[in-house]
Parts: structure tokens; sequence; C-alpha cells
């Protein structure tokens, strides 16, 4: 019983080791947080009614500039407040929360879209979003690469 375990493992991580995220810039290269962000679990909050969801009250908490937010945060959403934290958003709540701004002035919408299309680009769930969002996907898609694409020629 425990060989038929072994070979699983091995054949597990042998497959995963071609699926590298060396094209991204740090931390977005790091194999084995994408694999922890890309549950099924998380497809349902980031690709269904994302302003409903627990990316809400983080996104507007200050839990994302706290380097120990583990301590804070249940196990089952450190994926996606290290992927809230990735996407800079510590430093997107400081700017929508600064006191001079009118919070009424500025919709999530784009932060929102961003981070769906950003999540369906890294864990290969395009498929899932419906053919009236590909457009927006291959738009955000392509901004999300001038960020984090290691020698993206249109960030240079």
């Amino acid at each position: 019983m425990h060989y038929g375990l072994i070979v699983l493992w091995i054949s597990i991580i042998s497959q995963c080791s071609f699926f590298q995220f060396s094209h991204y810039m740090p931390p977005f290269n790091q194999s084995y947080r994408i694999y922890q962000l890309c549950t099924d679990q998380n497809d349902k909050i980031f690709l269904g009614n994302i302003q409903n969801s627990d990316l809400s009250f983080y996104l507007e908490k200050y839990i994302l500039c706290w380097p120990d937010y583990e301590k804070f945060v249940p196990t089952k959403h450190h994926a996606i407040v290290w992927f809230l934290r990735a996407l800079r958003g510590c430093e997107v709540n400081q700017i929508l929360s600064h006191h001079s701004r009118p919070k009424a002035e500025f919709a999530r919408t784009f932060h929102y879209d961003f981070l769906k299309y950003s999540y369906a680009l890294i864990c290969e769930k395009g498929a899932m979003l419906p053919q009236s969002e590909h457009a927006y996907l291959y738009a955000y898609s392509g901004l999300f690469n001038t960020l984090y694409q290691v020698g993206n020629a249109d960030r240079q």
C-alpha cells in the first residue's frame, strides 16, 4: 500500500516540475504559492461573484500590509492574502483610503477585474470564464504580463 502512494507521489512531483513559473518575476515565480492559490475553493471566490466574496473583506483591511499576516488569517485564506499582497494590495489600500480622498470617489471595479483575470491567467482557468469575458481576459492578461513577465519588452 505504501509503495503505491510513493509511486503516486513521485509521478505528481515529476509532472509538477515540468510546469514552472520561471517566466514570471517574483513573487509569481514561486510555484508552491501558485499551487496553493489555484484550488477549486478559490476558483469559486475569484471567478464567481468576486465583489460579494471573502476578497472584499481583505481588500479593505490593513492585514495586507502586515508581514506576519499568516498569524491572523485563517489557513484556508493564506493563499488569497498572499495573492492580494503580491499584487500590491497594501499600496492600493493606502492610496484609496487616503484621508483627503472622498470614499465614494473610487469604485473598485478595475481592482476586482484585475484580480479576477490575473487569477484566471496564473491558474490557467480562462476556459471557466464565459465566452463573453474572453476579451477582458486578454486585455487584463496583457496588463499582468507587462507588469510581471520576465523580459517583457513593453516594460523596458
